[in-house]
């Protein structure tokens, strides 16, 4: 078995077909345009809401202050909406606006020239 198979270098599909690499960041710019468009607002929050949530989920792993951080704006976000207090458009306009908010400070990371641990660290102070 092992014989029949051959390993060889990584094929870039993309790039054999001459195609642009898409963005696969699950919050990019282009994602969030495309959830104002959805027609079931209600859906829109929900999978808007469980999409936050999951990478605050994973950001728990390596840096707990901002996961913490981003864990309440989203609580209390979704009991407004949930308490009515605001409208659909309002949170999901919220819910971008803080995705938008925890991408950049992803990007922290990079600007600073830190490691995750350092980033974690100085995040904690």
């Amino acid at each position: 078995m092992s014989k029949t198979i051959l390993s060889e270098k990584v094929v870039d599909v993309y790039e054999e077909l001459g195609l642009d690499t898409p963005d696969l960041s699950i919050l990019s710019e282009e994602f969030l345009e495309d959830i104002k468009k959805i027609k079931y607002k209600n859906l829109a929050v929900e999978m808007l809401g469980k999409l936050i949530e999951g990478k605050i989920k994973y950001s728990s792993r390596r840096n707990i202050t901002v996961s913490k951080k981003f864990s309440e704006k989203l609580k209390n976000s979704i009991n407004k909406y949930r308490n009515k207090v605001i409208t659909n458009f309002e949170i999901i306009e919220e819910l971008i606006k803080m995705a938008k908010e925890y991408m950049k400070s992803q990007e922290k990371e990079k600007e600073m020239g830190l490691s995750e641990d350092e980033l974690a660290f100085y995040d904690a102070i």
